[in-house]
């Protein structure tokens, strides 16, 4: 709800002038503190939860419960703390669907808390011993499915009746996704070619989700192709939903977090879904290679 401002007469602006001037209290300034945030990294239990790789773009920081804003990362930022003890609260933020103008809160991750007590001027680091980098983990009542990581035995992609192939698992130190301290050596490859016109996969496994509510997509993806991302629903006949167009990342890794909640709310609730992706070959591009990993589904 908008708020409107209350309409102030030309013929008053005078007189706020002249009486602000006569107060020089009301020229000063309340002189900050700073919080330094360089990045935010998450933490995970690798075996229930899957890889830690993350793409913070945003912190969204409160202090005693009042909001200071939202600020692109690395930030350092100013903080009216009147010198006096309080909460420092932040928040890791996503650029949902990897657009940044809609960057949100990732409220599947539970926020850092400090307890400080700044004095003006002071910059405050986090875990300033070590790399002053807050760290955040699941929230305690979030659901993470890991659906492939490529590292285990079987694979949890196939190809639907539309597609000229499949998902291919590689292991080449070229091409495949690494994170420090992760057994994650090997990816999945999907190809498309003049030979091979359009690749489409779906989940081997179907999931019950909930509707009405965020459900994100959590993917790391390197690719000289746009890639298609949605859902494949169960009504009695197989229903797409498309959900996002992946552009090229120009072949470096990126992550991204896509929101199903769309595709899923389309359905009734306890309608299986199956994750769906396809290709076709972007104009210009003689071969798309699109190198995936770390899918999961977090809600």
């Amino acid at each position: 709800m908008q708020t409107r401002l209350p309409y102030i007469s030309l013929l008053l602006v005078p007189y706020f002038i002249v009486s602000t001037a006569c107060s020089s209290d009301n020229l000063k300034a309340d002189i900050p503190a700073y919080v330094s945030i360089p990045a935010f990294e998450l933490e995970t239990d690798y075996t229930a939860e899957g890889t830690a790789h993350s793409k913070f773009t945003t912190a969204w920081i409160f202090y005693n419960n009042e909001p200071v804003g939202a600020f692109e990362l690395p930030c350092v930022v100013p903080v009216i703390t009147n010198e006096a003890p309080g909460e420092l609260l932040v928040y890791p933020g996503i650029s949902m669907n990897g657009i940044d103008a809609t960057r949100a809160i990732y409220s599947f991750c539970e926020p850092v808390r400090e307890q400080v007590n700044l004095a003006t001027l002071d910059t405050f680091y986090f875990n300033a011993g070590s790399d002053s980098i807050p760290k955040t983990r699941y929230a305690d009542n979030t659901t993470v499915v890991i659906v492939e990581d490529f590292d285990q035995s079987g694979i949890n992609l196939e190809p639907t009746s539309s597609s000229d192939t499949s998902v291919v698992v590689i292991s080449d130190d070229a091409h495949t996704f690494e994170y420090p301290g992760e057994d994650n050596g090997r990816s999945g490859l999907l190809t498309v070619a003049q030979q091979i016109s359009r690749v489409e996969v779906r989940s081997s496994d179907s999931y019950i989700l909930p509707r009405g509510r965020d459900v994100f997509l959590e993917l790391t993806y390197k690719s000289n192709n746009s890639l298609l991302i949605g859902v494949l629903a169960d009504e009695g006949v197989l229903v797409p939903r498309s959900s996002l167009l992946l552009r090229s990342s120009n072949n470096t890794w990126n992550k991204i977090y896509v929101n199903l909640i769309n595709e899923i709310s389309a359905s009734n609730q306890g309608t299986p879904m199956n994750l769906l992706f396809g290709a076709l070959l972007d104009e210009g591009v003689d071969t798309a290679k699109i190198y995936v990993d770390n899918l999961k589904l977090v809600y």
